[in-house]
């Protein structure tokens, strides 16, 4: 057994031990759950708004909270990165895919003047304000 994880037992232990009163054991069943919480929330935000990728954020989400003991303070980051992603759009990936590829995905296209992703119904670029013709279907 990992020490730190030794002296946390022996610590909450020592902390339990106490006569407490019964809003104290409240109050670290609250901040328990909050904590818990405050952990899968990238995982229940991608579920909530249905993102196309929920599966792999959470499990970002609970690989970075399992390894959170082994990995020491880096685990945040990739909490982090599982927040960030889970509340992208599926408007903003559609566009990044567009100008990774270079092709119009779902109702977005790349202006061939300024190379900023436009609506596909779009008749004048809102950037660069160039004319750019509607594809035909």
């Amino acid at each position: 057994m990992d020490p730190s994880i030794a002296v946390s037992f022996a610590m909450l232990g020592a902390l339990l031990a106490r006569d407490h009163s019964l809003w104290f054991y409240f109050a670290l069943l609250a901040l328990t759950a909050l904590g818990l919480a405050l952990c899968l929330l990238p995982g229940i935000i991608a579920t909530r708004r249905h993102h196309p990728q929920r599966l792999a954020i959470w499990a970002l989400t609970l690989v970075s909270g399992l390894l959170g003991g082994v990995l020491g303070g880096w685990t945040w980051l990739a909490w982090l990165v599982a927040l960030v992603w889970a509340c992208l759009s599926r408007d903003t990936l559609d566009r990044w895919a567009a100008r990774a590829a270079g092709t119009p995905v779902g109702t977005w296209r790349i202006c061939p003047a300024c190379a900023e992703a436009i609506r596909v119904s779009a008749t004048k670029c809102r950037y660069c304000q160039t004319d750019v013709a509607t594809p035909v279907p």
